[in-house]
């Protein structure tokens, strides 16, 4: 083994003497990150549309260049309990794949997406050019018959061989096999295999690999070597000797190029023979080169239609090699060269070195002849290491224009620098330091553009080392210069953003060039061409063309297609315009007007080029840099993608979801029939260009749909439509490749979507008749349906006006019904006071009851309006309905025993406990249907009430109607009676307002006429329904349903806690000992006053007359008379009615209470409505209580009382308790204010003995008398008690909680006598300050 590997050293130094100059492949990996597994690639096959087929093991890919599409899942649906192992594959020119699996031989057909099993697992498969398959079955070749699935195993030498080689090899119209070592050629008219010639047999080895090229046929035998073998004569012509590392069982695979070198794949890399000079190169994978192989074990080689070789490896990798590709571009990053910084931002060439300049790693020198670089940043002391450009003189020396820093010049022999800079005492040095850009002006001087928003450029003369400064603008304009540019001996161009400048260099002449289109915008950098025609490149608007000669601007954008939007570099080589821009290096041809792009893919530095950093180097090389280094670009070594592309349809979409179509052959397109509903579909195509797939372009269009063509890139390789129109289409799609070279002719699918049904001839027809059909039948009638009209036009009429009187009338009732309410108080009043002076009990109950029920028609109306108007809302809470409907029948049981009327109420005791209802709601149903019930039943009937859970109530009755919807969880609420019933005619009336039953005695009932029109108001309201039974001269049956689940009311239905309001139906019946009580409690030392404000004269005087025993009363009329007379006079207490003239009790109210002089006088609002938000008025104005008419003047003189009653108290709690606070005093807003205003100012003044009455009303912006009057009205102190009282609470205070002696606390509160403290402390506290402190302090 040792002599063996020494043979092989000295074999391989002599075949690698020439590797150096041998060709440099590009493997560009195509797997998945991480290969597809662990295993190798077996088999490399494209087939007649243009896909590459990836065979593994255990897994077989269709790749369209961008994605990999699994069918192992196809085979395992066949068997699924079976193990695939997938052996190898073939395809034809029909667009069949033959592959050849442990389960047999296999055909799939692209088109219809059919699998079928045409033969048993074979060893191989091959496929001739006569599209004959081949199959190696049982160690022979044969000819299989894809339709019978027979097989015919040809002769060699007149006899079928026990063993054929693997070896399968076409030349042409010739097929060759082999045996062991011979070489067969298979004649196809005689149907068997002729003996061409057999190899020596000098070693024991067969032929294994075999394949031909340019007329030669060139076969491996294992141990023996290579042979090259004349195919017209059949003699050997070479013979290369075996080498270890390609024999034996490292040798995997075998291939001959176009170029004819031959590749041996084998388990440590790839070697490549080239036969002309018998030269080696050796292709391992490297971790640092992402363009070499991705595994060293090469499985698989195989060519496309393209003649790129494709490569399988171990650990599922793919790559491919463009054999046509040279190495134009070469990049050296800081990670792969001596480079010591990025971004590099200039160059400059001598003889034999390139300078590099970087923005902040300063200068590095490259040798030309071997790439090496070395860092200048800190070696020779540059001024800055952000240099901005480089320019080498005729001397060899190197200028180094820097950021800031002025323009270094650097003498290499000398290793000198010497730095120039702006002066302001030297008008000849430079303009300013920051540089952008210099150019050599032949051995005179430099041109100087500037960093510098005024377009200023200077000389700087080599002999007389001074600069000379001229502007080119003198518009004052403020615009930066960007480039500057020589053309031949007297001309320079500049470059700013919106203008170009062209100077005669002798006479130093400026003419300014301003394009006429905002399109020529932004321009940053420029080059000339051969012909003397600027291209300019812009930041936003791409390349532009200047002709010198017309001074035209010509944007490029169209003739580019693809956009090119920010120029920062450019350089011109032989009619070709190279850019470096935000989004990598291009290249545009002017004369094929073809756009090439190359990327980190082409190995280029990045995407992002430097502004400027470009150069042409002596020898014709181009200089790019960038972010991430810089790219050196040999033009003669580009090569160009001639290939014509096809655009191949990958997948086919309907709604979105990926399927396989049906295609039909008509007249030779494709065809995609598509049923009427689907309307919406699409296509995702690629191209059989498989050379950098990134880069392909497409566009597509479908004709009749929309004949504009749409241009995508290679990641928008899907059209969908939608909603499209039944009709045939043909969608069109082209290719570019890589290097922008279009599809000769465009794929086509032709697509047919169905008319819908409804939508063909005869349906037309069909539609056509109905239609004359419906026209006879609609002219037919048209007089029937114009009389109905007219009826119904009438009819309308009739129930607007019908509604416009219920309105009037409901109007009408609501508003006399507020004049009834002040009337009945009357009457209540007086009633009450003629009880007591004597009436008799029957008058009064006569008289009494009578004036209730009027209040009670009142009440009906007012709250018929307020459920009308919307105005009505809930107010749930949790309620035994037994009990409330209990309680509200009782009151009929008496009336029912005067009429002989046999009245029952029957309760449902399963009914929960607590359900959700309104109370109010409730009592007006249940009162308005027995009212009803009672009016309509004789003497001697009966009524029944029944409250039951559910609504399965059967009624005895026929006639029924029912408004309100379903539900199914409620309780019901039943009135059954045995009255004067109602017709069938009638019954659907009952609930309409103003409607009466028409009986002998209905005008003896008193009624409105709304009775049973407000219960279904309220039980819709309530979210029930309600249903009536009767029939004539028999009964009714009234049944209300009710939800029980409170989930289906909003949250606004249930009731919430509002301020405490007293009203005169709360607490109403007192123990008449605690009224006692309250009397006696209260009894206040002189009258307090009263103003009384209500324009009803009657119930005025009579209020007035029932307070006038304990009360000094006053009276007005209206509002505005109130207010004068509270100006005059101080009130303890205001009563006033809501609706007045002039001014209402509400506007009085606020008036008051907005008033400091008088917002500590209580209010008593009176009022006729009866509504929540008439109360929340009342309250929201600040009124202390409201009462609703008719009042009961006794439970009114006890709530006046209580007023008093706690205003004493409170006074008295402040005044006994030192921590008390004063906001405690005040019942509202305004009052607050003022005590804290009040209190502040005695603190802030305590310490002042002087502090008097007059500098207290002076801070509080009030009179004396005023002030004394609120003081005492809150406190029930004057001005003098209230400070001091607040002294000695202060006092107190400081005894508790600080540690000071009684001198010392006496100060603080600015008293000066030791015993006038001393007393005053002991009246208010009971206790002198020493006893005091001792009992309380801790």
């Amino acid at each position: 083994m040792k002599s063996r590997c020494l043979l092989l050293c000295v074999f391989l130094l002599k075949l690698l003497q020439g590797v150096a100059s041998a060709e440099v492949y590009k493997f560009r990996t195509m797997s998945p990150d991480g290969g597809f597994y662990y295993d190798g690639v077996k088999a490399i096959e494209q087939d007649k549309e243009g896909f590459l087929w990836v065979m593994m093991d255990y897994e077989l890919y269709r790749f369209d260049g961008y994605h990999y599409k699994k069918y192992y899942p196809y085979f395992a649906s066949m068997a699924p309990t079976k193990r695939w192992i997938f052996n190898n594959m073939a395809s034809d020119s029909l667009g069949y794949l033959y592959v050849n699996t442990n389960n047999g031989l296999y055909r799939y057909e692209q088109s219809s997406n059919r699998l079928e099993k045409i033969f048993d697992a074979v060893s191989h498969v091959r496929i001739d050019g006569n599209n004959n398959v081949w199959v190696r079955y049982q160690n022979k070749w044969g000819i299989l018959d894809t339709n019978t699935s027979t097989l015919n195993t040809p002769k060699y030498d007149k006899k079928i061989p026990d063993y054929g080689n693997t070896s399968f090899c076409l030349h042409n119209e010739d097929l060759y096999t082999f045996v062991y070592r011979k070489v067969y050629r298979f004649n196809y008219a005689e149907n068997r295999f002729v003996l061409c010639l057999t190899l020596p047999d000098t070693v024991n080895g067969y032929i294994r690999f075999a394949q031909t090229y340019m007329g030669k046929l060139w076969v491996f035998v294992d141990k023996d070597g290579l042979y090259k073998i004349d195919l017209s004569t059949f003699k050997i012509e070479d013979h290369y000797e075996p080498l270890p590392e390609y024999d034996g069982y490292s040798l995997r695979s075998f291939y001959i190029d176009k170029k004819g070198n031959i590749w041996f794949g084998t388990i440590n890399g790839l070697y490549i023979l080239d036969p002309s000079d018998k030269r080696i190169t050796h292709y391992k994978h490297s971790i640092t080169d992402p363009f070499s192989l991705p595994n060293n074990s090469v499985w698989e080689i195989s060519e496309d239609r393209q003649s790129n070789v494709w490569i399988g490896t171990y650990s599922g990798k793919l790559c491919y090699v463009n054999i046509n590709e040279n190495s134009a571009f070469k990049t050296y990053h800081t990670q792969n060269s001596g480079l010591n910084y990025a971004p590099v931002s200039a160059f400059a060439e001598e003889q034999d070195y390139i300078w590099i300049g970087t923005e902040g790693g300063g200068i590095n020198r490259m040798e030309k002849a071997t790439g090496k670089i070395t860092s200048y940043a800190d070696k020779d002391k540059f001024t800055s290491n952000n240099i901005k450009s480089l320019l080498i003189d005729n001397n060899h020396n190197l200028w180094v224009s820097t950021f800031r820093e002025g323009i270094d010049m650097y003498d290499s022999e000398h290793r000198k620098v010497r730095n120039y800079r702006y002066s302001k005492k030297d008008s000849l040095s430079l303009l300013v330091n920051n540089i952008r850009k210099t150019i050599i002006d032949g051995d005179s001087g430099m041109w100087i553009a500037y960093q510098y928003p005024i377009p200023k450029i200077s000389y700087f003369s080599f002999h007389s080392k001074t600069f000379t400064h001229y502007s080119l603008d003198n518009t004052h304009n403020y615009n930066y210069l960007f480039d500057i540019l020589r053309q031949g001996e007297n001309t320079l161009w500049a470059i700013s953003n919106e203008a170009l400048y062209r100077m005669d260099t002798r006479t130093h002449v400026v003419e300014k060039i301003i394009p006429n289109d905002s399109t020529y915008l932004g321009l940053f950098t420029f080059c000339l061409d051969d012909s003397g025609n600027i291209w300019i490149g812009t930041i936003g608007n791409g390349l532009i063309r200047f002709d010198t000669n017309t001074s035209d601007f010509i944007s490029q954008k169209g003739a580019l297609r693809t956009d090119i939007y920010s120029i920062y570099s450019i350089c011109y080589d032989k009619g070709n315009v190279w850019m470096g821009t935000d989004d990598g290096l291009c290249c545009y041809n002017i004369e094929s007007n073809q756009l090439m792009e190359f990327d980190k893919r082409d190995n280029t530095q990045g995407q992002v080029y430097y502004p400027l950093a470009s150069m042409k180097g002596k020898d014709g090389l181009l200089y790019f840099g960038g972010t991430d280094g810089f790219t050196v670009v040999d033009p003669e070594k580009m090569s160009y993608n001639n290939y014509n592309p096809q655009a191949i349809i990958s997948d086919f979409f309907i709604d979105h979801e990926a399927v396989q179509p049906s295609y039909v052959q008509d007249d030779s397109l494709k065809t995609i029939v598509l049923n009427y509903d689907q309307v919406n579909f699409g296509f995702q195509f690629s191209s059989d260009n498989y050379r950098i797939p990134e880069k392909n372009r497409f566009k597509y269009r479908l004709k009749g749909y929309n004949d504009s063509w749409i241009f995508a890139n290679a990641q928008q390789r899907m059209a969908v439509y939608s909603k499209v129109p039944a009709g045939t289409y043909y969608f069109e799609v082209y290719a570019s490749n890589n290097d922008g070279v279009w599809s000769e002719h465009p794929t086509v699918i032709k697509v047919v979507r169905k008319t819908a049904p409804w939508f063909s001839i005869p349906a037309f027809i069909v539609y056509l008749l109905s239609v004359i059909g419906i026209m006879f039948l609609i002219f037919r009638h048209y007089a029937e349906k114009k009389k109905l009209k007219l009826l119904l036009y009438q009819e309308s009429i009739e129930k607007d006006k019908k509604e416009q009187i219920h309105q009037a009338q409901l109007r009408f009732f609501t508003n006399i019904s507020h004049d009834f309410r002040t009337p009945l108080s009357l009457i209540l009043a007086a009633l009450d006071k003629l009880r007591r002076e004597g009436l008799k009990e029957y008058y009064y109950r006569i008289l009494n009851g009578n004036v209730q029920r009027l209040l009670n028609l009142v009440n009906e109306l007012m709250d018929f309006r307020t459920v009308e108007n919307g105005m009505m809302k809930l107010e749930l809470q949790l309620l035994d309905i037994n009990c409330l409907v209990r309680e509200i029948a009782n009151d009929f049981i008496d009336y029912a025993g005067q009429r002989n009327i046999d009245f029952k109420i029957k309760c449902d005791e399963a009914l929960p406990t607590n359900i959700y209802v309104d109370k109010n709601v409730i009592e007006k149903i249940v009162m308005n249907l027995l009212n009803n019930a009672f009016k309509y039943t004789r003497d001697g009937g009966k009524i029944l009430l029944e409250i039951r859970s559910g609504k399965n109530f059967v009624s005895r009755y026929k006639n029924g109607y029912t408004v309100g919807e379903g539900i199914s969880d409620v309780f019901s609420i039943i009135v059954s009676d045995t009255g004067v019933g109602i017709s069938s005619e009638s019954i659907h009336s009952v609930f309409e307002r103003f409607y009466k039953v028409n009986t002998v005695n209905a005008d003896s009932h008193l009624g409105t006429g709304i009775g049973l029109a407000l219960v279904k108001s309220l039980v819709l309201l309530h979210k029930g329904s309600i249903s009536i039974y009767s029939e004539r001269e028999k009964g009714t049956d009234m049944v209300v349903c009710l939800p029980l689940d409170y989930k289906i009311f909003n949250e606004a239905d249930f009731l919430k806690r509002l301020p405490e309001v007293y009203t005169q139906s709360v607490d109403k019946e007192k123990d008449d000992g605690e009224m006692k009580n309250v009397e006696e409690t209260f009894l206040p030392s002189t009258k307090k006053k009263i103003l009384i404000t209500e324009d009803n004269e009657d119930l005025r005087k009579l209020i007035a007359e029932s307070l006038s025993d304990e009360f000094q009363v006053m009276q007005a009329s209206d509002g505005i008379e109130a207010l004068k007379l509270v100006a005059d006079v101080e009130f303890d207490l205001i009563i006033s009615d809501i609706m007045m003239p002039n001014k209402d009790g509400v506007a009085l109210c606020n008036d008051i209470k907005t008033n400091v002089d008088t917002s500590h006088i209580p209010v008593i609002l009176l009022t006729a409505k009866t509504s929540l938000e008439s109360k929340i008025e009342g309250v929201d104005s600040g009124a202390d209580l409201y009462f609703e008419k008719p009042i009961d003047f006794t439970y009114l003189k006890l709530s006046i009382q209580n007023i008093f009653r706690n205003q004493q108290q409170l006074k008295e709690h402040y005044a006994k308790n030192y921590y008390a606070d004063s906001s405690e005093l005040a019942s509202n807003e305004q009052d607050s204010k003022f005590l804290k205003k009040l209190i502040d100012f005695i603190e802030a003044n305590m310490d002042q003995s002087d502090m008097d009455v007059n500098l207290i009303a002076e801070e509080l912006l009030m009179s004396r008398s005023k002030l004394y009057t609120k003081v005492k009205s809150l406190t029930g102190k004057s001005v003098v008690e209230f400070v001091l009282n607040c002294r000695l609470r202060k006092a107190a205070k400081l005894i508790l909680e600080g540690n000071m002696t009684m001198r010392e606390v006496m100060m603080q509160i600015g008293i000066e006598s030791q015993a006038y403290f001393t007393n005053s402390f002991k009246k208010v506290f009971g206790e002198t300050p020493t006893a005091f402190a001792a009992k309380h302090k801790k």
